[in-house]
């Protein structure tokens, strides 16, 4: 009995391990191509920004 019951617990553990690291996964990858369509984007703008940026320090 005492031995199934470890069993049980160890298995139930490993399973949550398991779900865990995929999530942990699954949001680096998401995080991953969020950031990569954030840096296509951002070079695109990338020149207008820095000539408002001096723009901005200019008349700050």
């Amino acid at each position: 009995m005492n031995k199934m019951n470890k069993m049980n617990k160890m298995n139930k553990m490993n399973k949550m391990n398991k779900m865990n690291k995929m999530n942990k996964m699954n949001k680096m990858n998401k995080m991953n191509k969020m950031n990569k369509m954030n840096l296509k984007w951002s070079m695109k703008n990338s020149k207008n920004r820095i000539i408002n940026e001096k723009r901005a320090w200019f008349y700050s």
